[in-house]
């Protein structure tokens, strides 16, 4: 380095002379070296003599002064020194080795625990901070580098430095300290190992917790000497996994690996330059055929993608940086080893969060990794999903990618459905808020998660239903933590409100209805309580047997209604062991349907608080029983807000809501804000009407307390829907609950003129109403113990008018027409059904102006072309298009049913019963009682309503005993080419079967859904059939469905289209065989099932002898296809030890043992084609093809 020339002349060194002389005191020594010091300080390296300094310098490294037991001479010494380089710089006055000296005894200085910079308030702090600033500015510390021994030189260096700085040094300390281990990174030629090695240890995270400065320093370290320090790292890493691959104990490589990524991960964090030689190497690992490396790797680069510091400049920088090694990360979620997957769906969870820019590369893989083939993935995957926060779930997940989610409700394993579950309802409930103020990117994206979750219940099976019923109460309609007043009710209605509006259909309607428990009857769980009493955790003092009975009775009957029957039960008994009276008195309250909102919300958190503290281990059960009995979701103080809501929202649009407004656009956003009002309180009008309706149908007594406001909305004008619904109420009410209707004139005159001149609904419900007040006690359907508590007067006017209505009905029955005609059939009905001896004397004008005036009636061609519509072929007419000429004669079939079931007791029975019937079977056939020329569209209808009608009376034993050759036609109707007939038929007939109201010989008739072409019906019965079989005792399981599998094979030995000439057509009889063994089949009864098959060769039909081989055909059909199932699950068949009696009232035992034998040798189904049937149902892995 060249001097500049100095115009000036040179400054020379005044304090001359020597510096230590040997018995010196320090206070003289430190008072002459701190002279100097100052005077060095104030010099300018340029402007000053150097060979003044000469023989400065071998004084000041001297033994006594580099030694002196005094810091302060020490300290004083080393500034001297360091200014002594500074004016000297470049070239140092000093050899190799005495340099080497210096910087150790600078070293020493800096580093030493006892040293200044350790404690900023000590006396050496300042000489400290020069020596440090000054080897900082002037960069004399790169001699180091050109030094013997530079590497051991910077190795104590920087271990000094890290060990001494602390969160509290200062500022200027650390900053000082990072630009002199910056230099020493830059001139050495080398990085020595153990610098290295202290630099990548502050930034292990238990490090950066112990001392975060340590960890800043070498942030800031690194930061600067990242081009220098690449290779380096890369290098430290490699040795790091080619000394793991070498260790022989699995769990020290595994931790030694794992240990080794997370400090990659952390320096990936702070400083990410440092890894572009080492990221490639983790690329590499995940094409390693090391499983552990692989999963590590995975994960490492997961976190490392998901970056949001602004260092890492975010994952998408780092993914786009390294193309590649992004592709190969993904390519991992489809990695051979299951657990490896999971690892990646871990990784995944983040990146929807930070990296949004990324989404487009996830949604594929992680809609794959939901329907992945391994469970684990899968729930892996939802439960990553159904974490993220609600900004990452409205804007970076994809909308397909939740409905995903709501597809795996009905996966196959049950941990997979449980986080399903979690996560829709957990999304749903961090929504609520937006979903509330009508937000439409929240409303398009999770409105539709109710209707999901709720839709499941029908996928059926108890666990299924816990879920759905546990998301609904924790997150979708999670009740409030208290009620204080009627607001809080209000709103816990308008919250159920809004999920009912964005049910998308009927059927999620009813499945929340059904979560409601507004259906469920709730008298097997006060049973339940009230044998608890008895049980007094088993110390009972009279009939001990008959009330553990009881206690095991009930408690197998709840416990079947669980997810889990066997914990269940188990917990049920504990609880009943613990006899906690107060607990009993709480569960009452909370099963009584008149206790309010405030009161569930209230006695259920005392009730949980209390299980928790004295029975923790069966609060889940008792969670589960009070989900699946309580009144929650829609409850007494319900009914308030929806009357309210619907008066609101049933008035049609006055004039003054509509201001008039002359600008185009702003009357274009007016229209458009009115038709969103619109549609709103239509949706509101809906739900509002169908939970009163459900109320009214299922628990009327919720009404009990409303009844004021009930009476109240009669009176309300132009609202149509909230005078129906009341009428509905209160008669529904009255039905069960009379005395709490009172009526005074006025309210009957009111309800007598909706009678006359209401609407079709508001004529039927009044009348209803007007029959359950005014019923003859002995012959109204009406309780006997409740009629006595009606109020006299009430029943006294009522009666008088309901005698003149009936008269005044009948008689205009054959002059009205149109709607009036429908609304008067309509309450007509009511009337019969209601209150019969009033109807009596009318009766047989009734029925024949019904038969003749109605039923009888031909169709004009102008109604046919308005049932055909536009087209002629249209096989059903919906509800509302219904003409009122169809809906008519469909009210004619009911009125004459509800005729026949109000006299099904009485003498003359069969005269009245037997026409019916034959008209109804006649028009289920045609479509229509004889030939009028209906069209196809109202013939459908007619059948229906007629197998309907059938079915209604079938309930009534006495009538049920009419149907003999007759129940073949019926059940036919479950294969109605009409899908709507086929529907609602089976709908209709499960609902009876699953409450026992039809005898057990109609569970033959739904199996007869094997070919229909919808599944959805086929699962439906599927579903029925084992949620009623599983849990039912032995003996009723025989009675109720084994049993019926020979009337089902008599079903098909009379179906039209049987045949046994060709193989496909015993195929499709077997397929019938092969559905009920689907649905009911089970290692238990197959050995019952071959019995009943292998019998029906010892009797004969008792219709025909042509239906006798049909039925011994299929007894061998019967017996192959059992043999085929137990083979093909391994079943065992044996000897049925018990004996069964076969229906005596479709056959008839064999004339003689002569001709039994003749039977049981003949073969019905020959060799051939059985050798046929079974190399087709072994070639079609499981169920007979078609």
């Amino acid at each position: 380095m060249v001097r500049p020339q100095s115009t000036r002349a040179l400054a020379r060194l005044q304090n001359t002379g020597q510096i230590y002389q040997k018995g010196t005191s320090a206070d003289a020594l430190l008072k002459r070296l701190k002279a100097l010091q100052k005077e060095l300080s104030e010099m300018e390296q340029e402007q000053v003599d150097l060979s003044s300094l000469n023989p400065l310098c071998k004084q000041l490294i001297a033994n006594p002064l580099v030694h002196h037991k005094v810091d302060a001479v020490k300290g004083s010494a080393a500034c001297c020194l360091a200014d002594l380089l500074r004016l000297y710089a470049p070239q140092a006055p000093y050899t190799g080795a005495e340099l080497r000296d210096i910087f150790a005894f600078f070293i020493d200085r800096l580093t030493s625990p006892k040293g200044g910079l350790s404690n900023p308030s000590s006396p050496l702090y300042p000489d400290t901070f020069y020596l440090l600033e000054s080897l900082s500015n002037v960069k004399s510390i790169t001699l180091v580098a050109d030094l013997h021994g530079a590497d051991e030189m910077m190795t104590d260096l920087f271990r000094g430095f890290f060990e001494l700085i602390k969160p509290e040094t200062t500022k200027n300390v650390e900053i000082c300290m990072a630009d002199i281990l910056v230099q020493l990174i830059d001139e050495c030629l080398n990085v020595p190992q153990e610098v290295l090695e202290i630099l990548i240890a502050s930034f292990h995270s238990k490090a950066e917790k112990a001392n975060p400065a340590a960890h800043q320093l070498a942030v800031e370290i690194c930061d600067a000497t990242k081009d220098r320090l690449q290779k380096h790292v890369a290098q430290y890493f490699s040795e790091i996994l080619v000394s793991v691959s070498e260790e022989d104990d699995v769990q020290d490589k595994e931790k030694s690996l794992r240990n080794a990524h997370l400090l990659v991960a952390q320096i990936n964090r702070a400083v990410p330059a440092l890894l572009l030689n080492v990221i490639p190497a983790l690329e590499q690992e995940l094409r390693t055929d090391d499983t552990t490396a692989r999963s590590i790797a995975i994960k490492t680069l997961g976190q490392m993608f998901a970056e949001t510091t602004a260092k890492t400049g975010g994952g998408g920088d780092l993914a786009r940086k390294y193309a590649s090694t992004w592709r190969e990360w993904l390519a991992r979620a489809n990695d051979k080893h299951p657990t490896l997957r999971i690892a990646w769906t871990e990784a995944a969870g983040p990146l929807f969060a930070n990296h949004p820019e990324l989404r487009v590369d996830l949604r594929v893989a992680a809609q794959n990794k939901l329907a992945d083939p391994d469970e684990r993935v899968r729930a892996s995957m939802v439960k990553v999903l159904g974490s993220t926060d609600y900004e990452t779930a409205l804007h970076h997940v994809d909308r397909e990618i939740w409905q995903e989610i709501g597809n795996r409700c009905r996966d196959k394993k049950a941990s997979v459905r449980q986080h399903a579950f979690d996560a829709l309802g957990r999304i749903f409930r961090l929504a609520r808020g937006e979903l509330e103020s009508r937000d439409p990117s929240a409303i398009k994206q999770f409105g539709w998660i109710p209707s999901c979750v709720l839709k499941a219940s029908f996928v059926g099976g108890r666990e299924i239903d816990s879920l759905v019923a546990g998301t609904l109460d924790r997150h979708i309609l999670r009740l409030p933590a208290s009620v204080g007043d009627a607001e809080d009710a209000e709103r816990w209605t308008s919250r159920l409100l809004l999920v009912m509006s964005h049910l998308e259909d009927d059927r999620a309607r009813k499945a929340l209805i059904r979560h409601s428990n507004l259906r469920k009857v709730r008298e097997p769980f006060v049973q339940f309580v009230k044998a608890c009493e008895d049980y007094n955790a088993g110390i009972i003092d009279n009939d001990e047997a008959a009330i553990k009975l009881r206690m095991a009775t009930s408690i197998k009957k709840i416990s079947s209604l669980m997810a889990d029957p066997p914990h269940a039960t188990s917990d049920l008994h504990a609880f009943a062991k613990a006899n906690d009276n107060r607990t009993y008195r709480l569960l009452r309250s909370l099963l009584d349907a008149q206790s309010d909102l405030k009161t569930l919300v209230k006695v259920r958190s005392e009730l949980t608080s209390r299980l928790k503290d004295t029975q923790p281990g069966v609060t889940g059960t008792m969670d589960q029983l009070l989900r699946m009995s309580c009144l929650f979701l829609v409850n007494k103080s319900t009914v308030p807000t929806l009357l309210k809501r619907l008066e609101h929202s049933g008035y049609s649009n006055t004039e003054s809501q509509v201001a008039a407004v002359h600008d185009a656009d702003e009357t274009m956003r007016t229209t458009e804000a009115m038709d969103a009002r619109q549609t709103e309180a239509q949706a509101c009008r809906r739900d509002c009407q169908f939970l009163l309706r459900e109320i009214s149908k299922a628990c009327p007594r919720l009404y009990s307390t409303h009844v004021p406001l009930l009476l109240k909305a009669l009176n309300v004008q132009g609202c149509d829907a909230l005078l129906t619904e009341s009428l509905r109420a209160l008669g529904a009410l009255a039905h069960v609950e009379p005395a709490t209707v009172v009526a005074d004139r006025k309210v009957v005159e009111r309800v007598l003129h909706l009678v006359r001149s209401g609407t079709v609904l508001q004529s039927k419900y009044a009348a209803r109403l007007l029959a359950v007040l005014g019923a003859s006690p002995s012959k109204s359907k009406l309780d006997k113990s409740t009629i006595s508590v009606v109020d006299s007067r009430t029943r006294s006017i009522a009666h008088a008018s309901l005698e003149q209505l009936a008269e005044e009905l009948t008689r205009r029955l054959g002059k009205s027409v149109g709607e009036r005609l429908v609304a008067d059939l309509a309450a007509l009905g009511q009337i019969v059904k209601y209150a019969s001896e009033t109807a009596a004397d009318v009766g047989d004008a009734i029925v024949k102006t019904v038969l003749t005036g109605i039923l009888m009636k031909p169709w004009g061609k102008d109604k046919v072309e308005d049932v055909k519509g536009e087209d002629q072929l249209e096989a059903w007419v919906e509800d509302e298009e219904m003409t009122a000429d169809l809906r008519a004669k469909l009210l004619g079939l009911d009125l004459l049913m509800k005729r026949c079931v109000a006299f099904a007791n009485a003498e003359g029975v069969t005269d009245v019963a037997m026409p019916v019937f034959r008209l109804l079977f006649a028009t289920l056939m045609e479509g229509e009682p004889r030939k009028l020329g209906a069209p196809p569209a109202a013939k459908s209808r007619m059948r229906l309503q007629a197998s309907l009608c059938v079915l209604k009376m079938a309930r009534v034993e006495a009538l049920e005993a009419f149907i003999k050759r007759e129940f073949t036609e019926l059940a036919l109707v479950i294969q109605d080419p009409c899908f709507q007939v086929r529907q609602t038929f089976l709908h209709k007939l499960l609902k009876y079967l699953r409450f026992r109201r039809l005898s057990p010989r109609f569970n033959a008739i739904p199996f007869l859904v094997a070919f229909d072409p919808e599944k959805e019906n086929q699962d439906m019965v599927v579903n029925y059939a084992q949620s009623m079989y599983q849990p039912m005792p032995p003996e009723l399981r025989v009675k109720h469905f084994d049993v019926s599998f020979v009337r089902f094979l008599h079903l098909l030995a009379h179906h039209p289209d049987f045949s046994r000439e060709r193989l496909d057509e015993i195929v499709d009889l077997g397929k019938y065989i092969d559905f009920w063994l689907d649905s009911l089949g089970t290692s238990q009864n197959v050995s019952l099932l071959y019995y009943l098959s292998t019998r029906l060769k010892g009797i004969r039909d008792t219709e025909s002898p042509g239906h006798s081989d049909n039925l011994y055909c299929l007894s061998e059909l019967a017996q192959l296809y059992i043999k085929l199932r137990a083979n093909r699950e391994n079943w065992t068949i044996s000897s049925y030890p018990g004996r069964v009696n076969l229906p005596s009232d479709i056959f008839r035992p064999l004339p003689s043992r002569e001709v039994q034998k003749e039977v049981y040798e003949r073969v019905f189904l020959p060799d051939t084609m059985v050798s046929a049937l079974t190399e087709k149902y072994a070639s079609s892995g499981s169920k007979v093809s078609n």
